[in-house]
């Protein structure tokens, strides 16, 4: 393939040939933590977590006094895409107040905070 600059008949090819760019096999990027939807919400509220290798992961609930309210997912994930559920309960099944709540990603080397707004 070449490489063009420019558009139409006055383009100049600027390299004749794209040499393929072997990668290593461990998937490259950074863990990422998508946003909690919906949100507000009702009767439960999703996040995406994207590892780009096996790592630790600790993903909690916390109320806005700072007390843990929930686990949401903890252990060694898999490189790929996870997505954790939280369905507005405490760790004993009991429905939790309507409120605002942090939920808190725990890696090694990163580590990030959404809002969840829940109403009833």
């Amino acid at each position: 393939p070449q490489l063009v600059i420019g558009v139409g008949a006055g383009a100049v090819p600027v390299v004749q040939e794209v040499a393929a760019i072997e990668m290593d096999s461990e998937p490259i990027g950074r863990v990422s933590l998508g946003p909690a939807y919906p949100n507000p919400f009702r009767s439960q509220i999703s996040l995406r977590l994207e590892m780009p290798r096996q790592d630790r992961v600790r993903l909690e609930v916390f109320d806005v006094l700072g007390r843990r309210v929930k686990v949401m997912g903890g252990g060694d994930y898999a490189p790929g895409m996870h997505e954790f559920t939280w369905d507005g309960r405490n760790e004993n099944g009991n429905l939790v107040d309507a409120g605002i709540y942090m939920i808190h990603l725990d890696t090694p080397g990163f580590t990030a905070k959404r809002k969840a707004v829940l109403v009833r």
